[in-house]
């Protein structure tokens, strides 16, 4: 007895079964294989555009082949690229790069100025920060110490200082230079040179320039926090961040001419100029290849879940609880039609049915069975066939006349709604459904 509720309860709690889908895949086989090409195609036209997106040349390219604008930019990137690989250097050997500023050995030196002269301080003071920033103590440092510490000049600093008015006496100030070292035996090696400089430089100033003496105040070793040591690193990976971001958008504005000039002056490219791009990889082929399937699958996979047609043949089973007598096509073979025939022969013997009517759902698609029929017509059972019952009349008074209705139903055609208009109909004219045939 057909209970609308109770299919329609089956219909919602219908699960996806992973077989299920295995087998609609392999039915569905070439449809699976058409889309998956289609997909395929798709991503190789798609990578093979991005390819061939720059266009090939088919001889170097040079800086003399360009416009003269277009070697000043050019020219410009690569004064960059000089810049940056200079700076890159240094963030990556520097000395005071390596250092831990929240953790470093420290030396601090303290000379107190006195000149002879009166007013003539700060003229003294202003020659010594020369020297010690700009001047030949950078040099000796780089000579002496060079070989083993990267750039050991950017170790000295020189504490900038405001004096208080009448602090001491008028016209004395006084050089504060600090050292930064890894460890202590650093730090001593470079103090030595430095004091050893500066009083030679006391010395030549005095004779030849203003006669001044210096004195040193203090010198102290401690290990602690240097905030502008932190700040001239951070300064220095500033400075290299900007210049690569600079180098980037200012590349975004090239044309492809310019940009492969540009790579080839840089030297980064090995490979001839004839090949547009760093080259083709089977990768892509094989990412294709595996993203179409995925793609194919789940285009059937949907249409699986949400098609309300019937896709597989068992599902009339599930849903209405009829057996399923067999399936047939346009050219059944002998063997086929006699286990057809021994089906509906065997289940009409066991329920006492004489008369029944076939229901094709599709009418459109009508099936040839006059051989099954003659012979249940031989064995006492009168089979007629006739179209669809909700929407032919005459077949609706056939149905009731034999009071058993077998229907035939087509995959990816008949709609789960047609099987409930079906079994309304025969519900309302109690007509009893025996089973059911699919058409492939």
């Amino acid at each position: 007895m057909y209970v609308r509720d109770e299919y329609m309860k089956r219909i919602d709690n219908n699960r996806v079964r992973i077989i299920d889908l295995i087998r609609y895949y392999i039915k569905k086989w070439k449809l699976l294989v058409m889309i998956f090409l289609a997909f395929f195609l798709i991503c190789m036209a798609f990578i093979f555009r991005n390819y061939q997106k720059e266009p090939v040349i088919s001889k170097p390219l040079e800086m003399e082949n360009l416009k003269e604008e277009q070697r000043e930019r050019v020219g410009n990137i690569l004064k960059l690229y000089e810049e940056l690989e200079n700076i890159g250097t240094y963030k990556k050997e520097a000395a005071c790069m390596e250092l831990n500023a929240y953790d470093c050995n420290i030396t601090v030196i303290q000379y107190l100025i006195l000149p002879k002269a009166s007013s003539s301080g700060l003229k003294l003071y202003d020659l010594y920060a020369n020297f010690i920033k700009n001047g030949r103590l950078k040099t000796t440092l780089e000579d002496e110490l060079g070989g083993k510490i990267k750039y050991p000049s950017d170790l000295v600093t020189l504490v900038e200082q405001i004096i208080p008015k009448n602090f001491l006496v008028p016209d004395q100030y006084i050089l504060s230079i600090k050292i930064n070292a890894s460890d202590l035996e650093e730090s001593k090696e470079i103090t030595e040179v430095v004091k050893r400089e500066i009083v030679n430089y006391c010395q030549e100033v005095a004779m030849g320039i203003d006669d001044h003496s210096l004195k040193l105040v203090s010198e102290d070793s401690y290990i602690g926090v240097d905030y502008d040591l932190r700040e001239q690193q951070d300064q220095i990976t500033k400075d290299y961040e900007s210049k690569r971001q600079q180098i980037l958008n200012l590349e975004n504005l090239l044309s492809s001419e310019e940009k492969n000039v540009l790579e080839i002056e840089k030297g980064d490219i090995i490979e001839q100029a004839t090949v547009p791009h760093s080259g083709f990889s089977w990768m892509f082929i094989i990412i294709a290849f595996f993203a179409s399937l995925v793609l194919a699958c789940m285009v059937i996979a949907i249409y699986f879940v949400y098609c309300d047609k019937v896709k597989l043949p068992k599902e009339v089973v599930t849903l209405f609880d009829i057996p399923l007598f067999g399936e047939i096509c346009e050219e059944m073979s002998v063997e086929e039609a006699k286990i057809l025939e021994e089906e509906l022969l065997l289940h009409c013997d066991c329920l006492a049915i004489k008369r029944v009517f076939v229901s094709q759902l599709n009418s459109d698609d009508s099936i040839k069975l006059e051989a099954i029929t003659d012979s249940l017509n031989d064995n006492g059972i009168k089979m007629i066939i006739g179209g669809n019952i909700c929407e032919n009349i005459e077949a609706v008074k056939k149905a009731i006349e034999c009071k058993n209705l077998i229907m035939v139903y087509q995959l990816d055609k008949t709609t789960y709604n047609d099987l409930d208009n079906l079994f309304q109909k025969c519900s309302s004219y109690g007509i009893n459904v025996v089973g059911a045939i699919c058409k492939k």
